[in-house]
């Protein structure tokens, strides 16, 4: 607190012995959402690594309690999604992924968890088959796109969004052959 007097000081900048105080409980007002969102994020972590020990119908009801905590918050979906593949629980990941590609944030976390889930059975949901086809396409693999959107499609026919990549990866089929036959 010395050094803090000494800078204004320094500065000759006098304030009234109550704007201290002041000060630090304003910016424990603008800071309260960020402390309370990583206080629920510590607690979802805590719930998870407490159930471990827990008997399986138990972990499942941890696990949906901890997504309770969490709710909507992108970043405590990341760290269930995480913590939940560490501990081999792909369903409960699953679900946490699902809830984060609901929110459309954190594309990149989401990305990356689908990536480590995919390696561990493959999408578990249309969503998530439809960020590996985004990543597969930019990456220049349009041929393996093409085989999981495939697979994909019998998997979740009436799908929309992966409708879409279905029409896109066949538009991008269609423009180099148009291209090579007015050569």
């Amino acid at each position: 607190m010395d050094s803090i007097n000494a800078i204004l000081e320094a500065l000759n900048i006098s304030l009234p012995t109550w704007a201290g105080p002041f000060i630090a409980l304003n910016l424990v007002v603008i800071f309260m959402p960020f402390i309370l969102r990583n206080f629920k994020i510590g607690r979802a972590r805590k719930i998870l690594q407490r159930s471990r020990i827990l008997q399986p119908e138990e972990q499942i009801q941890e696990g949906r309690k901890a997504l309770t905590v969490v709710g909507e918050i992108p970043m405590g979906l990341v760290a269930i999604a995480d913590e939940a593949i560490r501990q081999g629980r792909l369903l409960l990941a699953r679900e946490a992924v699902q809830r984060l590609i609901s929110t459309g944030k954190e594309r990149d976390h989401a990305r990356r968890l689908v990536r480590v889930l995919e390696d561990d059975g493959g999408p578990g949901s249309a969503e998530e088959l439809t960020l590996l086809l985004e990543r597969l396409f930019s990456a220049g693999m349009r041929e393996k796109a093409l085989q999981r959107l495939d697979k994909g499609l019998r998997r979740w026919p009436e799908d929309a969004g992966l409708r879409s990549w279905q029409n896109r990866l066949q538009e991008d089929e269609r423009t180099p052959a148009e291209g090579d036959a007015g050569d």
